[in-house]
């Protein structure tokens, strides 16, 4: 058969940065889990204000500004909950109440905090040159991501977590 021709925005993230930050995030899980981490990276790309919105309406955000462009890791919260509980040592086996139903304690957004600032320094690639501290923020404190692109860990947990792009990158020429 034949597909109906449709053309798509591009993101501007160059595949080569996006599995760089991929495999610089798995060697931060690997180190943090200590055991071997497997994961698959999405495709990047292009994003409207709506999915954007979309993507950001139930997930924790840490920023890390850069000279080239602000990167975003964006945090499911059920994934946090997984991410949070392994890193713990506890598994990642729901409990009661269920994953996605309870929020994350003080003590656990300060541990997803130090994961995202370790996972940080992977971002390299894209944002050319770290200006500051990862932080959390809300969705309403940043300007909507242009491009995206999700890493999906499958071991030894299963979580996705989000790169967000906020301003397009230069062409490199």
């Amino acid at each position: 058969g034949v597909r109906r021709l449709r053309f798509v925005p591009r993101a501007s993230i160059p595949v080569e940065a996006a599995c760089v930050v991929a495999n610089g995030i798995r060697e931060t899980l690997r180190e943090l889990f200590g055991e071997t981490c497997e994961l698959v990276i999405g495709d990047p790309a292009a994003l409207d204000a709506k999915a954007w919105s979309l993507l950001a309406r139930d997930a924790l955000l840490f920023l890390t500004r850069g000279r080239q462009t602000d990167i975003l890791l964006v945090l499911p919260h059920r994934d946090a909950r997984r991410l949070v509980l392994r890193a713990f040592g506890e598994g990642d086996t729901p409990v009661t109440p269920p994953l996605p139903d309870r929020a994350c304690s003080a003590l656990e957004l300060l541990a997803l905090e130090r994961i995202a600032e370790r996972c940080a320094a992977a971002f390299d690639p894209l944002c050319a040159e770290r200006r500051a501290c990862s932080r959390a923020v809300g969705a309403h404190d940043v300007p909507a991501c242009a491009g995206y692109f999700d890493l999906r860990v499958h071991a030894p947990v299963a979580l996705t977590l989000g790169i967000g792009i906020v301003r397009d990158l230069p062409d490199p020429g």
